[in-house]
């Protein structure tokens, strides 16, 4: 027996999730928030629906339950949420029956608030019947008894619900007068998730209207109401909406965002409805953007859900706009004619025009895609007749017209008959005349007799038709003004504004509740009908009544009541129609209009004190501004110096580098690609030639700029010095001594605190006659690269060496990558261990490759990151089959577009010497 009160209390839940139905339990106020918190529990117990047959069982069951419910409210609210569940899935009986309970319990403990709870639940059963006016009855009756206890939460409920069934029969007036009274109730009773759920209605109203500005506004105040609350399900139903306003304005990714959010939130409530929607919504802005594959996995997961609900309006819906998708990217035309054809067979069945329409028009395209012209035709025609029907059944004009029309229709059929029957009866006298001469005279006198009869019959049915015509005409133009009276009743009675008719004697004919509510007066509107109207708003102001009556022109004028309380009141004279003089008085509450002006004076005043410190606020700036000024021209004055001695120690530096005339009397083939950070670089290249030796080195200084030009300088000059010594030619032996002289030269000693300045070099020294290179390494690879395949004399070199080989993707070349030592020519842990020398044999155009870090570690791409070696050496590898010119021109060009716009971060030096 529990566990069936628990499936059930399950799919009473799953129900109100499914659709925003009367949500009844706002009758009884706080109650409301404890069963929800309840059914939330028993939410997370089962995820999927039980058959029907268990459903009506465990609906029966539940009812016998609730009988030993001590709180009858409690009771009531369990059984409103049974009977709205059984309103779904057409069960009558058992939906009469809760009717009747709870109308029982209502009159048993003498609860007026069962008997509106009875009149909303009777309102949703003659809803689902599309009984449109009992429905509207119902809710007025719940309405005015809800208005005359005073249940503020009721009131706002029954509005809400009234706004939407003016909006099923596109009463956009009466839809968003009620919706706006709900709004106004709901903020004025304070109660957060009252006003979050007609936030999200008012929300989803305004986006149907194309209305995004106002729609956006509830929806931001709605997420800030649940997340106050905490409620996550009606706050996932927020987010949802909010992506859909992002599609309307064509946001898309902010709109996948809020959906993402909306189904996160969702999932854990199991609200599939809205579910739907989100995935629906995602699927179209797929379908928007062109990603195919994401907008069909949505649309089929929306289609897939509501199936499982078997909501069949929504299911159609899911057919609709599937179809359209696959209409959009040309599919499969069979595919999409089967899912119309499901839709229509639904849609045929609750008469939903607007679906239909869609439906037609889809089948038009695809038709006509497939080259059925007749078919597609038809379907337009279809079209053409739901809007003609649409347009004939909402203009009363053409109603007339039409019937006019067929009046006079009827008026030339008679006409025809009579002279038909005047034609017959003259060719069968004139024969006669030729036969029986004898009788011409009776047969034509008869005939005139005839005639004559006939042309009066002629002559009153015409008269008949014309008073036909106007009594339809006139009994239309009543009903029409019979529903404008009703309508401004309804408008008089529930208005916020205070109406009164008052006669000449100044006694009250007729007023709203909204008149004894701004004048916060005792007692109700029926205890004030036919008393003086000074009873009310006091006889100072009649001498505003007085002014109205005797010079019949309009007053208005302000008064203000209890301290605080101001009101516009307004008196129109008015002769009623058995000639009676009257006054129209219609009262304003203008207490938020007169706060808002004293706060737009107060603001006026702080705005003028405020302008009055910006004048000198800006007089204060323009001093300012001019000694910036000042400090601008003397602090460019002093950047054109440092640039002018910058430019000249580059020439400085250039002219130490190795002279071209020289690079190109010893090197066959060789480029040299060098991008400074700064004017001047910390990167030099180096080249000397000495007893059949070619010494070919690049290091990279320490620092950029001038520091590190200064340091280069320095390192240039001392390799000359140990190379012109001629005391060795080991590469290895280089280094050991460069380090040594560096070291004396920057006097360091190793203390803590002083400057780690050195440089990280590669260094070769190549002998042609003998085909031998040596090299030597700080911190500083180098490249050899080689065509063919690897021998088995330089794979064992390689690693003896502790080097490494790195093979081309096509197999026809490969890259030798010598590893440098880990310690820099300066100061150093390791300063007292020799570098280490690499010896290799090489071959006729084997090219040699050194680059300084600055172009592996410089960032641009895509994704913003580093160049890395790796992807150097893929591009080494690239470039070995072309000349060395191609060469330096593709590593340049690598460079440049790999940096884009981002900021270089270190000096980029690259050489290349073919040997």
């Amino acid at each position: 027996m529990r566990n069936i009160v628990n499936i059930l209390i399950l799919i009473a839940s799953l129900l109100m999730t499914v659709e925003s139905s009367a949500q009844s339990y706002y009758v009884y106020g706080d109650l409301r928030n404890q069963e929800e918190k309840q059914l939330s529990i028993h939410l997370m117990l089962v995820d999927t629906i039980v058959s029907e047959e268990n459903i009506h069982k465990a609906t029966k069951e539940w009812i016998d339950v609730l009988g030993n419910e001590t709180d009858y409210r409690k009771t009531i609210g369990s059984l409103s949420r049974i009977c709205e569940f059984c309103q779904k899935i057409n069960d009558t009986a058992t939906v009469n029956y809760t009717i009747r309970t709870i109308d029982s319990l209502g009159k048993a403990h003498k609860d007026r608030n069962a008997n509106i709870q009875t009149f909303i639940l009777r309102a949703k059963t003659y809803q689902l019947a599309d009984n449109e006016s009992k429905e509207l009855e119902m809710l007025t009756k719940g309405s005015l008894l809800a208005e005359k206890i005073n249940n503020q939460n009721a009131l706002a409920e029954i509005f809400l619900q009234l706004s939407k069934t003016y909006e099923r029969i596109k009463d956009t007036y009466n839809c968003t007068k009620y919706l706006l009274d709900a709004i106004k109730l709901a903020e004025e009773r304070r109660d957060l998730e009252l006003m979050g759920d007609v936030y999200i209605y008012a929300a989803d109203f305004f986006l149907k209207t194309n209305e995004c500005q106002q729609a956006l506004a509830y929806i931001t105040a709605a997420n800030q109401l649940f997340s106050i609350i905490n409620n996550h399900e009606k706050l996932g139903k927020s987010y949802i909406l909010n992506g859909y306003v992002n599609i309307h304005n064509r946001h898309y990714i902010d709109a996948l965002q809020y959906l993402k959010q909306g189904i996160d939130l969702l999932k854990a409530t199991q609200n599939k409805h809205w579910m739907a929607r989100a995935y629906s919504g995602a699927g179209y802005i797929g379908e928007q953007i062109g990603r195919k594959d994401f907008a069909q996995k949505n649309y089929l997961k929306s289609l897939s859900i509501r199936k499982s609900l078997g909501i069949e309006s929504e299911i159609a819906e899911s057919f609709i706009s599937y179809s359209e998708f696959l209409l959009h990217i040309n599919g499969n035309n069979d595919t999409i004619i089967n899912y119309l054809e499901k839709a229509y067979v639904i849609v045929d069945k609750y008469q939903q025009m607007s679906q239909m329409i869609r439906i037609y028009s889809n089948l038009a395209n695809v038709y006509a895609k497939k080259g059925d012209f007749q078919k597609a035709f038809q379907y337009a025609n279809y079209i053409i007749t739901i809007k003609k029907q649409e347009r004939f059944s909402q203009d009363p004009d053409k109603i007339r017209a039409i019937m006019e029309f067929n009046s006079d229709l009827d008026k030339e059929t008679t006409t025809r008959l009579i002279q038909e029957s005047s034609n017959e009866q003259i060719a069968k006298q004139g024969n006669e005349i030729l036969i029986l001469t004898i009788g011409i005279s009776i047969i034509i006198i008869l005939l005139l007799i005839i005639i004559t009869a006939l042309n009066n019959r002629t002559k009153q049915n015409k008269r008949l038709l014309e008073q036909k015509t106007l009594i339809q005409e006139k009994s239309l133009e009543l009903q029409i003004k019979n529903m404008e009276l009703e309508r401004t009743s309804l408008i008089a009675r529930h208005t916020n504004n205070g109406i009164a008719i008052v006669s000449s004697m100044y006694v009250i004919e007729w007023l709203n509740q909204g008149i004894v509510k701004q004048f916060n007066v005792n007692g109700s509107v029926e205890q004030y009908l036919h008393k003086p109207v000074r009873k009310i708003i006091g006889e100072e102001l009649i001498k505003h009544f007085e002014l109205c009556f005797k010079q019949d022109i309009g007053v208005s004028f302000e008064i203000k009541r209890d301290g605080n309380k101001y009101f516009q009141v307004t008196l129109t004279p008015y002769t009623n129609q058995v000639g009676r003089k009257q006054i129209i008085v219609i009262t304003t509450d203008i207490s938020e209009l007169k706060s808002v002006e004293e706060e737009i004076e107060k603001k006026k005043r702080e705005l003028e004190m405020q302008a009055d410190m910006m004048v000198i606020i800006n007089s204060e700036l323009a001093a300012q501004k001019a000694a910036i000024s000042e400090q601008n021209e003397q602090l460019e004055f002093k950047n054109r110096e440092i640039t002018e001695s910058l430019e000249y120690a580059r020439k400085i530096q250039d002219a130490i580098q190795p002279m071209q005339v020289f690079l190109d009397a010893v090197l066959k083939e060789y480029f040299v690609i060098n991008f400074p950070r700064d004017i001047v670089s910390g990167d030099f290249h180096w080249f000397d030639y000495r007893d059949g030796n070619t010494y070919i080195a690049l290091a990279d200084c320490t620092g950029h700029g001038i520091p590190g030009a200064v340091m280069s300088m320095l390192g240039t000059v001392t390799l000359s010095n140990i190379i012109s010594s001629g005391k060795t030619t080991n590469a290895a032996q280089v280094l050991d001594q460069l380090r040594s002289k560096i070291i004396k030269l920057l006097h360091q000693r190793g203390i803590f605190g002083e400057a780690q300045d050195g440089m990280d070099i590669s260094l070769c020294v190549y002998n042609e006659e003998k085909r031998s290179l040596h090299y030597a390494g700080a911190y500083s690879y180098t490249y050899l690269a080689r065509f063919g395949t690897p021998d088995e004399e330089t794979i064992a070199a390689v690693e003896k060496s502790n080097s490494r080989i790195i093979l081309s993707e096509d197999g026809n070349s490969y890259l030798i990558c010598f590893k440098a030592d880990r310690m820099p020519i300066g100061i150093h842990t390791k300063d007292n261990i020799p570098f280490r020398d690499v010896k290799l044999h090489v071959n006729p155009d084997d090219i040699i490759y050194m680059t300084s870090d600055g172009f592996c570690d410089q960032f641009g791409g895509e994704k913003n990151k580093k160049f890395n070696s790796s992807n150097f050496e893929k591009l080494l590898l690239s470039v070995i089959p072309l000349t060395i010119n191609k060469q330096k021109e593709i590593i340049s060009k690598t460079f440049i577009d790999w940096k884009g716009i981002n900021e270089q971060v270190d000096d980029v030096h690259v050489i290349g010497v073919k040997l």
